[in-house]
């Protein structure tokens, strides 16, 4: 099976898929790391209050081989609609410095280290 085809486009094409409880794994992971980092607050809101849309984002990661390694999800809002100093104050956005990463993979080549691509799930803000 090709890989576009393992991706669904939405939450329901997932669970309609034949690997949906793998996305339902990922599905709960995201949720679970996005409770454990305090994402979002549950808030009773008026009928003038302006809901921002989420939608899920599917991923297959796969291994050197090619070999299905994890199904990920992900959960997006609808960040352009939002007002900065109304609907938020701050943004995270993890990024490194290209200068960085030339350091660190210069240093790589020069002691012979193997590298490894992975994800950082854990995001604070205090």
């Amino acid at each position: 099976m090709e890989e576009k085809e393992l991706m669904p486009k939405t939450y329901d094409e997932a669970m309609k898929s034949n690997a949906r409880d793998n996305w339902r794994q990922a599905c709960k992971a995201e949720h679970d790391a996005m409770i454990s980092n305090m994402v979002y607050d549950w808030v009773e809101v008026d009928k003038k209050t302006k809901i921002l849309p989420l939608k899920w984002v599917f991923t297959v990661k796969r291994d050197l081989n090619g070999e299905i390694s994890k199904y990920k999800a992900r959960i997006v809002a609808g960040g352009h609609k939002q007002r900065k100093d109304i609907d938020f104050k701050e943004t995270c956005a993890p990024v490194a410095k290209f200068a960085s990463l030339r350091i660190l993979l210069t240093m790589a080549a020069n002691e012979d280290w193997e590298g490894e691509q992975g994800d950082i799930v854990i995001c604070h803000l205090d």
